[in-house]
């Protein structure tokens, strides 16, 4: 029995902290789960006061609520145009960057307005004379059509 005893208490003394851990976790979950409840409330009073107000029967109260979400939509479209143009100069020096840093290494990067500028095009006169090639003979076109006749094609 006594060993039994002391297994207990070695077994229990290894899990204490973890046992102490799983509570300060509750805790915290039963803490998230009120701050939750909290909020759903308030949420709830908030959905509450806004329909009382848009199906209020004072006119000028529901005009005042609407020109000032009206504003805030402004203000907040007016801030995205601000952020979105911050963000392309942002993108802009950061490709600037990047291109420096790249000349700086010697890495060479890909320039579209070269992409089709080729001299050895066929449009394009050549720089030097063609030289004249090997002259076909009727010994060799002859030799060609008997090797062609001797061959099985099927």
């Amino acid at each position: 029995m006594n060993k039994w005893r002391l297994l207990y208490e070695e077994l229990y003394n290894k899990t204490k902290p973890f046992q102490l851990q799983l509570d300060a976790f509750e805790a915290e979950k039963q803490a998230l789960l009120s701050e939750h409840g909290a909020a759903q409330e308030q949420l709830n009073a908030l959905r509450d006061s806004y329909a009382k107000l848009l199906g209020h029967q004072n006119l000028k109260q529901k005009i005042k609520h609407v020109v000032k979400l009206k504003d805030e939509n402004s203000q907040l479209k007016s801030e995205v145009c601000k952020l979105r143009s911050q963000l392309s100069k942002i993108k802009q020096n950061e490709r600037k960057l990047q291109g420096e840093l790249n000349k700086a290494l010697g890495i060479k990067h890909f320039d579209p307005s070269k992409a089709f500028l080729h001299e050895s095009k066929e449009n394009f006169a050549p720089k030097t004379p063609l030289k004249e090639g090997k002259k076909r003979t009727y010994g060799s076109i002859t030799f060609l059509w008997q090797h062609l006749a001797s061959c099985p094609f099927s």
